[in-house]
């Protein structure tokens, strides 16, 4: 019997092939003016499917839900909703640490092109972190807000 497109079993194995042929950017090497739009495009997809297949691993197996997850804010460094939604992923693991390391580094990423995480971001950081290992693990002020560093970022770095 052949599965329906729409059935968890085809998505699951639609997206797991979609990342394991995302290795690398489109075309990378050559610079050509018609490459750009669809290396972006080809890059947010591989996003998304690494994403969408944490959605439905998270249950059976949320290590490697919060694997594609990491790699997905990794690929996305900017973006405060893949950073959120992994920090989700990894206080289902109960990795404390990498809460506020995901946090700094996103953190170092907005700071590179003069911005910082939202309040709503560090909230659900200190969220999570508090309900993964209680008090004693919670974020304090220094965490949630790193010393200030010299502006090393180099002018048109762009998201």
């Amino acid at each position: 019997m052949a599965q329906s497109p729409s059935s968890p079993a085809a998505r699951f194995t639609a997206l797991h092939e979609a990342v394991n042929l995302d290795t690398g950017g489109l075309a990378d090497g050559p610079d050509y003016d018609w490459i750009e739009q669809p290396r972006e495009q080809v890059r947010r997809q591989g996003i998304r499917a690494r994403l969408h297949l944490a959605d439905l691993l998270a249950e059976q197996s949320p290590s490697e839900a919060s694997d594609l997850a990491q790699t997905a804010a990794e690929l996305n460094r900017y973006n405060e909703d893949a950073a959120r939604y992994a920090m989700r992923t990894l206080a289902r693991i109960g990795y404390t640490a990498g809460i506020h390391r995901r946090l700094q580094r996103l953190h170092d990423a907005l700071d590179e092109i003069g911005e910082e995480p939202a309040a709503e971001t560090i909230a659900v950081a200190a969220q999570l972190v508090g309900r993964t290992s209680g008090a004693a693990g919670s974020l304090n002020e220094q965490e949630a807000h790193p010393k200030e560093r010299p502006d090393t970022s180099q002018p048109g770095t762009g998201t």
